[in-house]
């Protein structure tokens, strides 16, 4: 069945979850079940996010991070990447991946653009492929390729001793 709960309710819900329950074997489980089964990937999106915040080395995890990593839901798709950072097990195809799931067109609802900003920044600290995609977002006459406040996200918070990244700023401030 599924939820009628805003999305920002449903991401508090799981870090409530994470937080209160952490020490919960049974809930633990049941989450695990959830994040597994649930047919409304919303639903499997908080249980996996609960799992990751309070249970991460549940033997499930695994399980539960191929399982949404071959979803069509985008959100699935993003916090299955994020688990997988969380392991230190993510690939640069996962990189790619977020730059698509980060897209205005394709991406992951609007609650997990900090989400992607945040995957991308611990996953590829200093990446220069995120950055290059970045600076051609926010720059004059930018790309569609990936959502403009995620990049300037990135840049600001991943990237503020990077001299490139300073200069092309001030050139925006400047031409604006």
């Amino acid at each position: 069945s599924s939820i009628n709960a805003k999305p920002s309710t449903l991401a508090a819900a799981a870090r409530t979850l994470a937080v209160i329950g952490d020490s919960n074997y049974r809930l633990g489980q049941r989450l695990a079940d959830v994040a597994l089964s649930a047919v409304d990937p919303q639903v499997r999106a908080v249980a996996i996010e609960a799992i990751l915040g309070g249970w991460p080395m549940h033997d499930k995890v695994p399980a539960i991070l191929d399982n949404a990593a071959a979803s069509q839901c985008p959100e699935l798709q993003t916090v299955s990447i994020i688990g997988r950072i969380q392991k230190r097990t993510h690939t640069s195809e996962d990189q790619e991946r977020l730059f698509v799931l980060g897209s205005w067109r394709r991406g992951a609802r609007y609650q997990y653009k900090s989400d992607i900003a945040k995957a991308l920044l611990e996953g590829w600290p200093r990446s220069e492929k995120t950055k290059q995609l970045c600076m051609e977002v926010v720059g004059p006459g930018g790309t569609e390729r990936f959502d403009r406040e995620i990049a300037e996200e990135i840049l600001i918070t991943g990237y503020p001793q990077d001299d490139d990244v300073v200069e092309h700023m001030l050139q925006l401030i400047r031409t604006d």
